[in-house]
């Protein structure tokens, strides 16, 4: 028999679906100012211990962090109904999510993307939505009708926080039993008795996202960045003490500790997986070739329009007329000017620290 007229395999089935979750289309990133652009506050550069972060590494993904869609696939195509729909779906019910998820990512166009701060948040609920709802599909055997009603029930949600100081732009996690039972489509098979094993103070909030429109498609903002992380590690730099070592003002944020505390003390949360998705650190040679090798494409970018030692053809943010940029600017400038001169000044023609320093300025400083 001809290979060609053979029907398409499970797995060509399930790619075909899985490719209308996929952003249409490419997009170029401006970035034109936060509303909310402030100077950090006390609590901005406050953090109980157990929240402070201990190292800050340049990264790669680990062999088994590109197993993760592997294992994502497998787990839905070990759900006998929703291959079942893959194989055969007379009514449309696949068809019906494809539509819902081509809708809503192609909304996000280029532009809405590039503006202010709280529209990028708006773009990433947009993308958890269609991640909550492939994940949901591969937890379950899912009935037709409960698959159908997905976008009306929904399991898991990209919220908001309802915190003020302390507000995480995202938090993703599911629902609550009242709610779910409340979202029950009355034509469908009882939604909380299957998942009813899941635990709702392990399983509420899984993990939150903080939304930054850093303009990384500017390589100014992104070499900012690997220069940031090389002062960080090493030890010998003011940089690498992001934090306070103590709290004086502790007594200020009691509830918000308090709260942290009771969540993580009084809940045993279970292992995810067996296997440790994590990222892998580079080293030091290889973070240094990564910011030569971003050096080398602003040069090229700007080599044919190179100006003067005091304005640089790299494009940067202006630095509107500020002279002083407060204590997380000057903490950065000395170790930043060492770093610069001694290792990374001879390698370019265009980029000069004024630049790298305008971005810890206006793009970095402020998204603490």
């Amino acid at each position: 028999m001809d290979a060609s007229n053979d029907p398409p395999s499970d797995i060509e089935l399930l790619e075909k679906f899985l490719a209308h979750t996929s952003l249409p289309g490419e997009y170029k990133y401006t970035h034109n100012g936060s509303k909310s652009t402030r100077t950090p506050s006390f609590y901005d550069e406050h953090l109980p211990n157990v929240l402070r972060p201990q190292e800050m590494h340049f990264g790669i993904p680990s062999d088994t962090t590109f197993g993760l869609e592997a294992q994502l696939k497998e787990h839905l195509l070990s759900r006998k109904k929703l291959v079942q729909l893959l194989r055969t779906d007379p009514d449309g019910i696949l068809r019906s999510l494809e539509i819902g998820w081509n809708y809503g990512l192609r909304r996000l166009s280029g532009h809405a993307l590039a503006t202010q701060e709280d529209i990028v948040v708006q773009a990433q609920h947009t993308v958890l939505g269609v991640v909550c709802d492939i994940v949901t599909l591969a937890l379950y055997d899912w009935t037709p009708e409960q698959i159908q009603r997905l976008g009306d029930w929904e399991l898991l949600e990209a919220g908001c926080s309802p915190e003020k100081e302390t507000k995480a732009d995202i938090l993703i996690g599911m629902r609550s039993k009242q709610n779910i039972k409340d979202r029950q489509p009355p034509e469908c098979a009882d939604i909380w008795d299957v998942v009813k094993d899941l635990d709702p103070s392990s399983m509420r909030y899984i993990c939150s996202e903080e939304c930054k429109n850093l303009f990384l498609g500017q390589p100014m903002a992104y070499l900012t960045l690997l220069l940031l992380l090389q002062l960080v590690q090493d030890s010998s730099t003011k940089v690498a003490t992001l934090w306070p070592s103590g709290c004086p003002e502790c007594e200020k944020y009691g509830v918000s500790h308090s709260a942290f505390f009771n969540r993580n003390t009084l809940v045993n949360i279970p292992v995810d997986a067996d296997e440790d998705f994590q990222i892998l650190h580079v080293n030091d040679d290889q973070l240094r070739d990564e910011i030569l090798h971003i050096l080398d494409i602003i040069d090229l970018d700007n080599g044919a329009n190179i100006l003067d030692d005091n304005h640089s053809a790299t494009t940067r943010p202006s630095l509107a007329g500020s002279t002083h940029g407060g204590k997380w600017y000057e903490l950065v400038h000395d170790d930043m000017k060492m770093l610069w001169n001694t290792n990374f000044k001879s390698q370019t023609r265009t980029v000069h620290l004024n630049d790298i320093m305008a971005w810890v300025l206006v793009k970095i400083m402020y998204t603490v």
